[in-house]
């Protein structure tokens, strides 16, 4: 089951800047496709690589802003307004959290090799490598 209808994302999609979805694409694979990186990931632990991934991916490829900066929309260690538990990370939007982050793991995709994913009960995200 698609997580998206196709109509919606062709609609969503369809409204980005190409050049600057080429950009940002560029600054991904410069990053997340060099070996030694994905060799460290790898070996990191979660708790090791959380910052840096939010960081890597959320802030310098898609542009968000990391708290403590002004204006930020990104934030680590958010807790959960429906119980005790603490996400790795969360978007906000006018101080309230869009989307969390639990559990970020990095790993190869059994599922499409060739492919890293970081997956958590709130978050997967999938790339190339």
């Amino acid at each position: 089951m698609a997580l998206f209808q196709s109509a919606v994302l062709r609609k969503h999609l369809g409204q980005l800047d190409p050049a600057a979805v080429a950009a940002a694409y560029a600054v991904f694979t410069a990053h997340f496709h060099d070996a030694d990186i994905q060799a460290n990931i790898r070996a990191s632990k979660e708790e090791q690589y959380q910052e840096g991934f939010l960081r890597d991916l959320f802030v310098h490829v898609l542009g968000y802003t990391l708290n403590p900066q002004k204006g930020y929309e990104l934030t680590t260690e958010y807790k959960n307004e429906k119980g005790a538990k603490k996400a790795d990370g969360a978007i906000l939007v006018e101080g309230k959290a869009l989307a969390h982050a639990f559990g970020m793991q990095a790993r190869e995709s059994p599922e499409a090799p060739g492919w890293s994913e970081w997956r958590g009960s709130g978050i997967h995200l999938c790339a190339v490598v």
